[in-house]
């Protein structure tokens, strides 16, 4: 199954720590933090507009499903309320050896699926196993570490042909590579849709779920951390417009709703009797994808791609589109992202429409060109702003606009489209690479085309220390922003909306939300 290409990890669902930080960690905490001495709840009902992919963990979509899987499914590692990895089948972690080529996983003794048998290593390997070859995506991030075994009852080893410092952010339950589905499912794996089976606080109440609408799960007897699940039963509602989610909760119909709509969170602030948490969680912008040097392409010149980076406005698109839930950016990372995210570049190419047109004229483009741009609805205004900009210094564009995901993906990888407007989660440097900088074919690379100096950054990262690996991710970072490979203009922010009637944890650091933290007020 093809990602979602506007909400791919999305950050309200998959905001990911440092990559540096995670390639470290040699031990993890275990459930702890979680549990609760406070009385369960009865019912809790949240609400989303984003609907679900798959309760599959291998063929969802990682920005936007572990909000339907994650009372489930027991993940090896989360990222705890401080933003920390912490276990939770997982008691520790680590990689063996240098070179971040095998890695070990440790898990907790005597658990179990919410169908009773044992949560072991050979169980936890054939899960992982089904993830890396049924998930593209999951087939993408882990293209070099297919070698997964059970070294004990308790032990899984997996070992890469590649160096691959970011497994444990692969294995959470927001990379979804982490969820474990249990034997008995993954027997009958068409089955997993509809008739999950995992180890989580909850199980998925088939009878009381309309797929696409309603999502029932009631609490798991078989949980191991019993003091974790706040509520007796937890439902999960769709809602077609953002705007009726906000009225559900005002109304008091739900108790939690996340949105990443500008104009809900703004009717949300002004709201009373509710609470609002948000962050920058997912970047916008128009790729300059087809970067290849041969027919006389424009986009092959570094001035050209330059020209059209000086040519936005990114503080007016901001404020009109998105308005205080909104920030410029040139970057292809979150703040929440310190493995990437490269201040110093931030605002490398100020709005400058004359030394655009200036630029165009030393490519040999002083009257302009014309180029045909993919988008798809859900980016169609902002992509309409850049190319509006782009009309200013003498670009003219020819914008397809396909109205499904499946029109996008095809269009894209059709060749046919030299620019492609995006949306994009934070993703840890080493697996964004994957999709944006490594030479292989795909929607956000579909020319395969490479810079042989991030190639080479990347590389290098794989060699040093774990504390020394951010600076260098953010060097990659910084060199796609200066060779112009993306015209980023937007980190657009998600919210959590909320009742006084729930508890829920603040977003900080790596973490923002998991609907299993929410509880009763006290």
């Amino acid at each position: 199954m093809q990602p979602n290409p506007r909400r791919i990890l999305i950050g309200a669902i998959g905001a990911i720590a440092a990559a540096g930080a995670l390639a470290g960690g040699a031990a993890a905490s275990a459930a702890t933090p979680r549990s609760s001495s406070a009385k369960r709840g009865d019912v809790l009902t949240i609400g989303t507009s984003i609907s679900n992919g798959s309760l599959d963990p291998a063929k969802a979509n990682p920005g936007t499903d572990p909000i339907f899987l994650n009372p489930i499914y027991a993940p090896l590692i989360r990222y705890g309320t401080n933003g920390q990895l912490e276990g939770v089948l997982a008691s520790s972690w680590r990689y063996v050896g240098s070179g971040y080529k095998k890695f070990q996983i440790t898990l907790r003794p005597d658990v179990e699926f919410s169908n009773g048998t044992g949560v072991d290593a050979a169980a936890v390997a054939a899960s992982i196993e089904h993830y890396y070859k049924v998930g593209a995506t999951a087939g993408q991030w882990m293209a070099n570490c297919h070698g997964v075994t059970a070294l004990s009852k308790l032990v899984v080893q997996i070992k890469c042909t590649q160096p691959d410092p970011d497994l444990p952010a692969t294995l959470t339950d927001e990379e979804l590579g982490g969820d474990i589905v249990a034997p008995s499912a993954l027997a009958h794996p068409s089955s997993i849709a509809t008739k999950p089976v995992g180890a989580g606080e909850y199980t998925l109440d088939a009878a009381a779920t309309v797929a696409g609408s309603t999502y029932t799960y009631v609490a798991n007897p078989r949980y191991f951390d019993q003091a974790a699940i706040h509520w007796k039963k937890l439902v999960v509602k769709v809602f077609t417009t953002p705007s009726t989610g906000l009225e559900a909760l005002e109304s008091g119909q739900i108790q939690w709703y996340l949105a990443a709509d500008p104009n809900t969170l703004q009717a949300a602030a002004s709201a009373s009797g509710v609470q609002l948490s948000t962050a920058p969680l997912l970047f916008e912008g128009v790729e300059l994808a087809d970067r290849s040097t041969q027919g006389g392409n424009p986009l092959g010149k570094l001035k050209v791609r330059q020209a059209l980076e000086y040519a936005v406005d990114r503080p007016a698109i901001v404020k009109a589109l998105f308005g205080k839930f909104g920030s410029p950016t040139d970057e292809v990372a979150i703040p929440s992202q310190p493995s990437a995210w490269d201040p110093s570049v931030n605002n490398y190419y100020p709005y400058d429409p004359t030394k655009a047109k200036a630029l165009l004229a030393e490519a040999g483009y002083p009257n302009g060109f014309t180029i045909s741009v993919e988008d798809q609805e859900s980016d169609a205004e902002l992509t309409q702003a850049v190319v509006g900009y782009w009309k200013s210094i003498g670009v003219q564009t020819n914008v397809t606009t396909d109205s499904t995901t499946p029109g996008w993906i095809n269009n894209v990888l059709s060749k046919k489209f030299p620019a492609i407007g995006y949306g994009y989660g934070g993703l840890p440097m080493y697996l964004e690479a994957v999709n944006w900088f490594e030479p292989v074919a795909n929607i956000y690379n579909p020319f395969a085309t490479d810079e042989p100096s991030i190639l080479d950054t990347l590389k290098h990262a794989e060699s040093v220390p774990a504390a020394q690996q951010n600076a260098v991710f953010e060097q990659a970072q910084a060199i796609g922003v200066k060779q112009a490979w993306y015209v980023g203009v937007a980190l657009v922010d998600a919210g959590i909306i909320h009742s006084n009637s729930v508890e829920v944890p603040k977003p900080t650091g790596g973490y923002i939300f998991n609907i299993d933290d929410i509880a009763p007020a006290s």
